[in-house]
Parts: C-alpha cells; structure tokens; sequence
C-alpha cells in the first residue's frame, strides 16, 4: 500500500458470486463490443450498510466506522485487492484508463444524455475481483444529481487505482507471482549438480538422481555418459571419482559449450522437488544460509509465528508433568523416552534425570486423540499428538490412567497459552490454503479469528460467538459456517486446507469455551 487517493462515505451491499454467462458477457464489454455489462447488477445482497472507504493505489480498504489510520483493525470490515479487478460504472464515465479492469462508456451521445438525464437508472458502482465476486457500492447522497457526481468521482477514483495496481512495479516488486515453495514442510535440502551441454539443435539438461555429461569425438558425433550423483561430488568408492555408467550415442552437432551448475535441491513433504539455480557461488551460499536460517525459525516455532516474548517466564523450566512413556511416529520402532510437559512444549529425553533433549513438540496449535485398544501394534494406552505441521507422534502409557492424565494436562497446557498469549498482545499466525490461493490465519483476540487470502487480500473475520459449526473433513480440509457480524448475509461458509486441521479445531474449540474464562 503506497498512498492514499481518497476516502469518504458510500453505502455497500453484501458481495456476491458472479455467474459465469455473467462473466462472459461482462468480458464482451471489456472488449469493446458494447457497454451494457458494465451496468452494475440489479442483484443486491443482504443488507446496505454505511461504511467508510480508503482507497489506495492497490487496496480499496472499508470499516464500519472512520478509522484512527489505514491500519487501523479494529474497525476494518474488509479489503478488496484492485489488481486485475474490473469496474462496473454503467458509463457514467470515459474511461480515460484504457485497461482490462474499464468498462465501456456509451456508443452515442444520446445514450450519455439518457444518463445525465434519469432516464437510465444509474444508482450504483461495482467491481468484480479475478475470482468473480462482485462488491457493489451506492452513494450516500440525497439529491440524485449529487449522488450522481459522487458516484462518478469514486469511479475515476477507482479506474485510476486499478490502473496503478496493474502497473508492473518497480524497484524489484514482484510483478507476477508464479508459486509459492512452502518451507514449512521442507523434508530435506541438498546440493545438486546439473551439467548443461548445447549443441546447434539440442540442449540437455541432467536432473533427478542421474545427471550427464557429454564429450564428442573427432566426426562430430557426442557421447552422453551417466554418472551418479555421489561420483559427481566426488564421493565414489574410495574417494576417486568413481566409475562410469553404460554409454549411449546419439549424433547431433558439434559441442558449443559444456557448464556445470551446482544448485540446492528443496523436496516439500518427501515429494515434489524444487531445484533452485544461481547466476554464482556467492548467490548460491546466501540463499543456502537464507532457507536454513528461515527453516530453523519455522520449525523452532513449528510453523505458527508468536509476536511476543513474554507468554510465560522461561516457561521450559516449569515442568507440569513428567514420567516414562514409549514413543514412536509413523514407522518407526517404539523407543523408551522420558518426557516432561512445559506450559509450552512436550519434551522428550532418553534419560532421567533429564540431559539433553531429542526432541520437542510445540503444544500451541495442536491435536491430541486416544488411538483405539491393541489398533496400534497390539498395545493398549496409546495417543497420539499431531504438531502444526500434521506430523502425528504416538505415545503408550503402563495404564489407562497415565494416559488419561497426560491428555488433559496437555489440553490444559495447551489452552492456558493461547489465553496467556492473547491476553498478552500476542498473535497467532497459521499458514493454510484457500481454494488454489495461499493464505493465513490470524489470531489476535479471543473473540475474533481473521482468515485472508494472500492473493486479492480478501478477508473473512469469524466472530468466535457466532461460530455455527467447523468440521473436519477428509484428512486436510477444515469446513467453518458462521454468521457474519455485519449481518449482510444469515450465514457464510468459508473451506480452507491446513496440514493438521484438527489444530485449527481445536483452537476455535479452546477459544470458544475462553469465553466464559473456563478451562475443560
């Protein structure tokens, strides 16, 4: 967000879901072939509420009140990310802004006159965002020839924004985001080693576990060997450069040029691989340093970002609970540990009394279950505890007991810090997908949880007291049905995929019940 334009009053309905008939005649607009779609839609939802607008060089921001600053949250209602938006002005305007987001004007001078006139309705502006909702905005206005006007200067206004936020930045803006490599479930980093040879009508690239090199012989002729990667580092039997693979011929043009490029490999959740390539070494060592620095804080905090530092005095050295359990995850063989629960964290030791840890779970966003009797590996007494990334551990207590008190000093551990933590102007931020879209949740009151789209910034804040129902469905989608504070619409539905939605349920669970200032 740059600077402001400008900001006042307008009347908004509720936004809704274009049809696509809709969207193809509005794309016929757009087009030049008439201007009838730009008039806003005669379809109006819920009710029309007064809200105060700021509109900026990217985001057309609205509250429910005139707000302290642009940033001011508690009174924000909503944001619509102008980037690749179209306008819908019914040809009040002349779209001096020739983009893709201007809907025509009027053919004639007579169609303008109809509208200056009264004679065609114009009582509303709208736009439509990429993912075809549209937000339709009225003036506040009495007199119509004054609400006409200021209908008109928020439609420049508007045209002029989303001419800005089209624009490719400068200054080494990202101007199209092609993908996003999720480090939070990064399974391993390695070098990588690509040779590169270009002939006069081919180029081959190495990649996967075999890259290639080639050399070429007095006709012209080249010769592609294979070699494994370990050789390729210099890592074969005893230290030479090991032995080469079965030859393959193919004739193509004389070898112009033979590089050989070390690069990182990034696998995500043990199974898409990213290969990153660098214009030099010293690129190639920053990056390295950057990703590990970035991965160590990720998985420090498992993958939930806390703006504060003061939840709990050194909270690690409170042990609430302690004691002899057998530990596994998915597997893996059962070992003996000895484990201690921190207002923050289950730590797990080999020893006791207790050395250097093993290991350690994040107890803030997480799910906690009771595996069935003899279901896992023929024992009884067994839970499991799934961290924010869905990485699940079980444990296995002498008794039924054990195991029953461990879970509720867990779920107690674990609600006593988001309480503490939001009390203490805290924030919790959780990495989810919306649909294809990344996005966040965020967590900064106990009476509200705000869910954004990182790609059109829309956002959707879900009033914990007017929760319906979140359900878990299948193994990473969260269904959340709530009743929107601003009353535009009875109800909404709102899906999102997370690594480990029972986390996320279970703090709307922990919220929910905070309202009363109780812990179960």
């Amino acid at each position: 967000m740059d600077f402001i334009i400008t900001s006042g009053w307008m009347k908004k309905w509720g936004s809704r879901e274009m049809e696509q008939s809709e969207l193809n005649v509005l794309e016929k607009s757009c087009s030049g072939s008439g201007y009838q779609s730009s008039l806003p839609s005669l379809e109006r939802n819920g009710s029309l509420k007064l809200r105060w607008f700021i509109l900026q060089s990217d985001f057309l921001s609205y509250f429910d009140r005139q707000p302290k600053d642009v940033n001011d949250m508690s009174c924000m209602k909503g944001q619509i990310y102008l980037r690749g938006c179209k306008l819908k002005h019914g040809g009040i305007i002349t779209p001096i802004y020739q983009h893709w987001s201007i809907g025509m004007a009027p053919q004639n001078n007579k169609s303008w006159k109809s509208i200056v006139n009264g004679e065609t309705e114009i009582d509303a502006i709208s736009l439509v965002t990429p993912n075809a909702v549209e937000y339709t905005f009225t003036s506040i206005a009495v007199n119509t020839t004054d609400a006409l006007k200021d209908l008109e200067n928020w439609a420049y206004s508007i045209s002029y924004a989303i001419h800005l936020a089209d624009k490719p930045p400068h200054n080494n803006k990202i101007a199209n985001l092609k993908g996003i490599i999720d480090l939070t479930h990064l399974s391993e980093i390695s070098d990588k080693m690509l040779t590169q040879i270009r002939g006069r009508s081919v180029t081959v690239i190495g990649e996967g576990g075999i890259s290639t090199t080639t050399t070429t012989n007095g006709s012209g002729a080249t010769t592609t060997t294979s070699i494994s990667p370990g050789e390729c580092f210099g890592m074969g039997n005893n230290g030479d450069s090991g032995s080469l693979g079965q030859s393959v011929e193919s004739v193509t043009g004389p070898i112009e040029e033979v590089t050989t490029v070390i690069g990182i490999s990034l696998l995500i959740n043990n199974e898409r691989e990213f290969v990153l390539l660098f214009d030099s070494q010293e690129d190639r060592i920053k990056w390295v340093t950057a990703i590990t620095n970035a991965v160590e804080r990720t998985f420090t905090q498992q993958n939930v970002t806390i703006y504060t530092s003061k939840v709990i005095s050194q909270p690690d050295k409170q042990v609430i609970l302690s004691g002899w359990m057998r530990k596994t995850k998915a597997n893996k063989w059962w070992d003996r540990r000895y484990c201690t629960l921190t207002p923050t964290s289950l730590i797990y030791y080999k020893e006791d009394p207790p050395q250097k840890p093993l290991g350690s779970i994040f107890l803030l966003v997480s799910s906690c279950r009771v595996i069935k009797q003899k279901s896992l590996d023929g024992l009884d007494w067994c839970f499991s505890l799934a961290d924010s990334r869905g990485l699940e551990y079980f444990f296995n207590t002498e008794t039924q007991d054990q195991m029953e008190r461990w879970i509720k000093q867990l779920k107690l551990a674990r609600k006593r810090m988001i309480i503490t933590l939001l009390d203490q102007g805290g924030k919790i931020v959780i990495p989810i997908s919306i649909g294809k879209d990344c996005g966040l949740v965020t967590i900064q009151v106990k009476e509200t949880i705000r869910v954004n789209s990182l790609s059109n910034k829309i956002a959707y804040e879900i009033p914990v007291a007017n929760t319906k129902t979140v359900t878990v469905v299948g193994d990473n989608k969260l269904e959340i049905i709530y009743a929107p504070v601003d009353g535009e619409v009875a109800e909404k539905r709102l899906e999102i995929i997370s690594s480990n939605p029972h986390g996320i349920l279970q703090l709307f669970k922990d919220l929910f019940s905070s309202q009363e200032n109780t812990i179960n």
